[in-house]
């Protein structure tokens, strides 16, 4: 979390006449719907301490569930749904989803499976559609296991997120420049491989992973 934390500070320069449009956009991905729930929001709350008032988005879809934590400070209330925020210079602001991530909106609950890979591309549209960047930032925050990541307790134990999976779903124009994966074990090879420049599908320039377990 320390270094995505330091890259987060790092992308924030000034609006110029020539850009209309942010230098990067850092698109969350906090799958909470597990025992990660707590880490996460502590996460958020570094964020919006850190978050500088200008120059770069930071956007954040975030699910939780029951019995992991009872948080109601972070984000103004305890909450067990799947939300839309934007983040803000100490603060944040809910959002809807647009057309590109319907199900979610600030007027009703909804509790979306985050280890469906459908729900990270209509994610990933919509940060790209709403806050339009010259460069993206997509980090997915939750567990890891080498194989998968970002479990769904809610939605069965084995509901998580497969290298090849969003090799599958996702496209070339979901693809970002640095994909940081914030979850354990998962910077191998084979999953690295996925996700190469010029594959035809979802590619990151640079991606930021965790071999062993990585800290919270």
């Amino acid at each position: 979390m320390q270094a995505l934390a330091l890259l987060t500070l790092l992308f924030a320069t000034r609006h110029t006449s020539a850009q209309p449009t942010n230098s990067w956009t850092i698109l969350h991905y906090a799958a909470g719907s597990n025992s990660s729930e707590v880490d996460l929001l502590s996460d958020i709350q570094e964020m919006m301490d850190g978050k500088l008032a200008e120059g770069y988005e930071l956007i954040v879809l975030i699910d939780r569930t029951p019995g992991h934590s009872e948080d109601s400070t972070t984000l103004g209330e305890n909450f067990t749904d799947t939300r839309l925020y934007r983040i803000t210079h100490h603060g944040y602001e809910r959002l809807h989803g647009g057309t590109e991530l319907a199900q979610v909106r600030a007027d009703r609950p909804v509790d979306l499976g985050m280890g469906d890979a459908q729900v990270l591309k209509q994610f990933v549209r919509f940060g790209k559609q709403h806050f339009p960047a010259e460069h993206y930032l997509l980090v997915l925050r939750s567990h890891g296991n080498g194989v998968g990541m970002c479990p769904d307790h809610e939605s069965g134990t084995e509901d998580r997120l497969f290298p090849g999976e969003i090799s599958d779903v996702l496209t070339a124009e979901e693809s970002v420049d640095i994909l940081g994966l914030d979850v354990c074990s998962m910077a191998g090879l084979e999953n690295l491989y996925e996700w190469r420049p010029g594959n035809g599908s979802f590619s990151a320039d640079l991606v930021i992973a965790s071999a062993p377990l990585s800290g919270a």
